[in-house]
């Protein structure tokens, strides 16, 4: 009972470690920055989908 309640704690633990590293590395955009990306690319709303590879199968 004890390693599977220390076993939870670790992986909660890693869990919120690793948010806070992708947070870290993840660049961070200005309102004005984002609004040039959209200028230049066009909102992803308006992409065509039959123009992306689904990869949800590749990661398993």
């Amino acid at each position: 009972m004890i390693k599977e309640i220390f076993r939870d704690v670790i992986n909660e633990v890693i869990r919120e470690e690793r948010i806070v590293f992708y947070d870290s590395i993840i660049p961070f955009a200005s309102r004005p920055e984002t609004e040039d990306i959209e200028k230049l690319y066009g909102c992803p709303d308006d992409y065509k989908k039959e123009d992306f590879v689904d990869m949800t199968n590749w990661a398993k």
